[in-house]
């Protein structure tokens, strides 16, 4: 799916079978496939609190809540003393976040059946705006985050 008219054409020329979705415009909501004919949802867009009406209308009209649902997060939703500090579930909650209230959006989908998973590492490309110039490559690099050449990193990019 995506928001974007310009994207949607892209992807239908490249041979992508890819739908125009906006949580935000409800007009949008049916070009998803019907709930029958859905394997599994996966949410790669943030779930605010702040979006939660909305959100709980999309999963009563759209989710097919018998089938797996997983929704894509970010490690920025627990806290961590510094940029050393390791961070697993156990880690305690930030209750807001870099985002907002995503915490309380993210227990609702927990209750209704979801599986969050928290990414870490998510980069993007300063000219697209899509993250800051902070979760940028060459932000990384610069600020000297990867010390050791050989060692595994964990990044994922926003797109």
């Amino acid at each position: 799916t995506t928001r974007s008219e310009d994207k949607l054409s892209k992807l239908t020329a490249m041979g992508i079978n890819a739908v125009k979705f906006d949580l935000h415009c409800e007009d949008t909501w049916s070009n998803l496939p019907p709930k029958s004919n859905v394997e599994a949802t996966i949410f790669t867009f943030e779930i605010l609190a702040t979006e939660l009406d909305q959100l709980k209308r999309l999963w009563e009209t759209c989710i097919a809540t018998d089938r797996p649902v997983l929704c894509l997060s970010t490690s920025s939703v627990f806290q961590a003393g510094d940029f050393e500090s390791i961070v697993n579930e156990s880690a305690p909650l930030t209750g807001l976040s870099v985002t907002g209230n995503r915490v309380k959006a993210e227990e609702w989908v927990l209750a209704n059946g979801a599986t969050v998973l928290h990414l870490s590492g998510i980069v993007g490309d300063e000219e697209e705006k899509m993250v800051g110039p902070s979760r940028s490559i060459k932000s990384f690099l610069t600020k000297g985050y990867f010390k050791n050449g050989l060692k595994a990193v964990n990044l994922v990019h926003v797109n």
